[in-house]
């Protein structure tokens, strides 16, 4: 079991807002809508339809009351823009296995590798106030170099045994390692010194925690010296609220 801090008090945030996808609408012109008039950085999150997001899917039901699978699989680094940059530690690779290591396993992509909503019918974009675009570009950077100090790799290495079934692999987050997608984003807004997963250990770290944090922790953050200007706000669109794996 996670252990993980609850109270029975909390509110959802209403900063927190439902917007769903226009007809034929896909991911990228989602993300510009939500995007719209925005500065400063994003936190993405994904919840795809494949066997390797629906296990993600599944093994973060240990940080969820009711045991039900996420409706998120991926998070990632989003810096707003007419081509938005977008960083991210994926168990889908995307660059050679050779650059891996010396990449701490971060690799920037563009919008279009999640263009496709039946791919990845849940979508969310975050705003954590208190972090800079500059200084979250600055805290990617150093973390692509500086692997011997926050190791990406080696939840990498376990994590993708774990989804693809390898023999002995058991449920990573039960055993204190995070998931090296939203490991990645919750050390770059460390950086910027703003706590996105207060709830749990960052060694609990998955998108299923940065989702509750936005969600149900605003008087958490309204606390902060700044006030309701540190409260979390973002747009979601989720088309599949129970996990499954679409052919």
């Amino acid at each position: 079991m996670i252990e993980a801090r609850f109270s029975i008090h909390a509110k959802r945030n209403p900063e927190i807002r439902e917007l769903a996808r226009a007809p034929g609408e896909g991911n990228g012109a989602w993300i510009q809508r939500a995007l719209e008039g925005a500065e400063g950085p994003r936190i993405l999150l994904l919840g795809g339809a494949s066997l390797i997001d629906f296990r993600l899917r599944v093994a973060q039901s240990q940080v969820r009351n009711d045991l039900k699978p996420s409706f998120w699989s991926h998070a990632a680094v989003l810096l707003p823009g007419e081509s938005p940059a977008i960083w991210q530690v994926s168990l889908d690779v995307g660059i050679p296995l050779a650059e891996i290591p010396g990449s701490n396993a971060i690799s920037e992509v563009g919008v279009d590798l999640f263009e496709d909503p039946h791919r990845y019918p849940n979508i969310g974009l975050l705003r954590f106030p208190g972090a800079t675009a500059e200084r979250i570009a600055d805290a990617v950077r150093f973390l692509r170099l500086c692997r011997l100090s926050e190791d990406f790799l080696t939840p990498w290495v376990r994590w993708l045994g774990y989804v693809l079934g390898a023999k002995g692999s058991e449920n990573p987050l039960i055993g204190g390692t995070p998931m090296p997608a939203a490991q990645l984003v919750d050390s770059a807004f460390a950086h910027a010194s703003v706590d996105i997963v207060p709830g749990v250990s960052s060694r609990a770290a998955c998108p299923e925690a940065i989702w509750q944090s936005a969600l149900w922790w605003s008087e958490y953050y309204a606390g902060d010296e700044v006030g309701a200007d540190a409260v979390p706000s973002g747009s979601y669109a989720i088309d599949q609220l129970s996990a499954f794996v679409r052919e």
